[in-house]
């Protein structure tokens, strides 16, 4: 029964979600069967674990079908498929709850349909009052714009020839907003990944196409989306690309409070991207840019996920902060951001960057215990925590356990398929140098002092 698709989802539901739910079962409006209000009920009391003995297919016959004879598992099953598209409903509903422009929009085309214009053009009024309002300047914004605007089904017949005119250039307008913005920031994306990639794309922009995205009409470039993926599309298209990103720099502090959480995140994620590739291609300059641009995502509360900072951002941060040497500052962020984790990787997380924090300081045994704490499932923590063991047994002279790590890295690597190609190289490289120079540092006696410099070096 753990295996169930009914299971299964119920699962994801939280404490308020389970309760609204059976609630949703509950109500005639959406279910008249009351076996499943039985089953739901009964489901709800072993939320959210549901162990084993509490699905037992005895008590769950007999809690659906109240001792019924003659009845089957099939029947089981087949209840529980109800169950399921009635979740489904609900997941609808839920997440039609968050659309206020949709329920707004959906209750224009039904007063529409009933002939009623008056509370029409109240409702009308009212949906653009709040999206000036309360909805962010972003793609989506100008989607909505049009879709609100462009509703002849809504509007046919309902005004005189010239404001329907007008409005239909007006929804034109937004058309042309919402399109090209959608293409710049899809374009910006494409161009992203070929370079992260370090392949062409199935999907070349055409010259043409290119073209038009590079010299956008003057009308629409005053828009803040517009300007922003223009400016982002241009850095990542153009060989003199350094000023586009200063200008995306200086326009993200200008407008990111203009767009959505989700957006401006987005737009930042182009700029963190670029600071790593230049730093990976040996400019460290962009480290202290990188630095200064999580702290901005961390004070705009841009990182945060379902109320939580991925760990993995966290860990992104405090290795900069390590390598800029703000130890002062990274002692304080993790303790001050560690309660901002998602419960069940809080501990590990935590653990692992305290430990990374010791090994910078030189408490080589305090790191090395911590690491010995730590257990994760993720594939580049569990790679990152052995390249800290690595060094920590490097610094202390331990070869034998350098060297036994070594051989086990390079097993774990070799057995991994999950491993990225660029992981994979620079951990082999890492493993390799570190090899030579353990060996190089047992010949330090037999040495000159330049030859041996000039060997590790």
């Amino acid at each position: 029964m753990q295996n169930s698709r009914i299971i299964k989802l119920l699962k994801l539901l939280n404490p308020g979600e389970i309760k609204r739910f059976v609630a949703f079962v509950e109500s005639p409006y959406f279910n008249r069967n009351e076996r499943l209000v039985r089953l739901i009920k009964y489901l709800a009391q072993g939320h959210p674990t549901f162990s084993d003995h509490f699905l037992t297919r005895d008590v769950l016959l007999k809690t659906l079908f109240l001792g019924e004879s003659a009845v089957s598992t099939q029947q089981l099953h087949d209840h529980f498929s109800m169950l399921v598209k009635l979740l489904e409903q609900f997941f609808s509903m839920e997440q039609y709850q968050e659309d206020s422009f949709g329920q707004e929009q959906s209750l224009l085309k039904r007063l529409a349909k009933k002939g009623e214009t008056a509370h029409l053009n109240r409702v009308f009024k009212r949906v653009r009052k709040w999206q000036e309002v309360h909805q962010a300047q972003d793609t989506q914004y100008f989607l909505d714009s049009y879709l609100l605007m462009s509703g002849e089904d809504i509007w046919g017949g309902k005004m005189s020839r010239r404001n329907f005119e007008e409005q239909l250039q007006e929804a034109s307008h937004y058309l042309d907003v919402f399109y090209l913005s959608a293409r710049l920031k899809y374009s910006c994306e494409l161009l992203n990944r070929k370079i992260v990639l370090k392949r062409e794309s199935t999907q070349e922009l055409s010259e043409g196409l290119r073209k038009f995205l590079a010299t956008p009409p003057e009308a629409l470039i005053s828009y803040p989306v517009v300007k922003l993926y223009h400016c982002i599309f241009l850095m990542l298209s153009e060989e003199g690309h350094e000023p586009f990103f200063n200008r995306l720099l200086t326009l993200l502090k200008q407008y990111r409070s203009v767009f959505s959480p989700e957006e401006a995140y987005s737009m930042y994620a182009f700029a963190t991207n670029y600071c790593v590739r230049q730093i990976n291609q040996g400019s460290s300059k962009y480290l202290e840019t990188l630095f200064e641009l999580y702290k901005e995502l961390l004070v705009t509360n841009l990182l945060e996920r379902n109320g939580y900072i991925p760990h993995e951002y966290l860990k992104n941060i405090v290795t900069i902060g390590l390598r800029l040497k703000e130890f002062d500052w990274v002692k304080d962020f993790l303790e001050k951001y560690r309660n901002r984790m998602h419960p069940d990787i809080r501990q590990n997380a935590y653990d692992y960057n305290l430990a990374a924090y010791y090994y910078e300081q030189q408490l080589y045994r305090d790191a090395l215990k911590l690491l010995q704490k730590v257990d994760f499932t993720d594939v580049y923590y569990h790679l990152g925590a052995k390249c800290i063991q690595l060094k920590v047994y490097f610094e202390l002279e331990d070869d034998d356990g350098l060297l036994y790590l070594i051989k086990a890295v390079r097993m774990f690597l070799k057995r991994n398929k999950t491993v990225s190609a660029y992981q994979l190289r620079i951990h082999e490289n890492l493993l390799k140098f570190a090899k030579k120079a353990v060996y190089l540092r047992a010949k330090k006696p037999i040495l000159s002092v330049e030859e041996f410099q000039t060997k590790i070096d």
